[in-house]
């Protein structure tokens, strides 16, 4: 697991990450306004720099939580901010816009309820990458007969690896909930040995004047079968 420096907002990767949502305002307009091509470049220019600006964090040792965040914060709002357009310009994209909501869903619960690490497998970096391919495709599907015979082959593709990629972010669920039931159960018998322990030191400084005071379970344990009886 990678180092996290001194947490800074204001670094380069997250000025990269910054100008990437930037970008969507206009995307976004020109979407509304109807140039579609043209709001589709500059969604292209967005989604394009993704992992850049993570390459670069690395690269200067700017790796932070915050801009960890923000960058899962703009991916979704890159996705999710073009998708009612172009799902005007392909319908059948809204089946990848369901798996794209459950794996948002699934990895919310898990990274901000049960407080897991958050997990990206190699599968989701595919996922997102064809997932952008096919957002730009529909927005461009208009150009030209080839990139609408792309976009539509790249729908049920697309949805495959999301479904892949939501099975294998479950089963990373799954097992960190099972390892951490896992280890609260050691914490409590440690706790509970310890708990013991403790009780025991007390039992051990047992008075034979005072017999009666103690229960049978700590006769046996201090004195012995043997010698409950002896009175002094």
């Amino acid at each position: 697991m990678e180092k996290q420096s001194d947490e800074k907002i204001l670094n380069i990767p997250n000025m990269i990450t910054a100008i990437r949502l930037l970008l969507m305002i206009p995307c976004i307009g020109l979407g509304i306004a109807g140039n579609i091509p043209l709001a589709g470049i500059y969604f292209i220019l967005a989604a394009s720099t993704d992992g850049i600006d993570g390459f670069v964090a690395r690269k200067l040792n700017q790796t932070t939580k915050f801009g960890a965040k923000f960058d899962a914060i703009v991916d979704k709002v890159i996705m999710f901010g073009v998708l009612p357009m172009v799902i005007i310009e392909a319908p059948l994209i809204m089946i990848n816009l369901v798996y794209e909501l459950a794996i948002a869903c699934l990895n919310g619960y898990s990274h901000q309820i049960k407080r897991n690490q958050p997990h990206t497998s190699q599968l989701g970096r595919k996922k997102q990458v064809l997932l952008c391919i096919l957002l730009a495709s529909g927005y461009l599907k208009g150009i030209s007969p080839i990139i609408n015979m792309i976009s539509n082959l790249l729908i049920p593709i697309t949805a495959i690896v999301q479904h892949q990629t939501f099975r294998d972010y479950l089963n990373t669920y799954k097992t960190k909930e099972r390892q951490k039931k896992i280890d609260d159960h050691n914490n409590n018998l440690s706790i509970n040995k310890t708990t013991d322990q403790k009780s025991l030191n007390k039992v051990n400084e047992i008075n034979p004047l005072k017999m009666n005071q103690y229960d049978e379970t700590q006769k046996l344990k201090t004195i012995g079968p043997k010698k409950i009886n002896h009175r002094p």
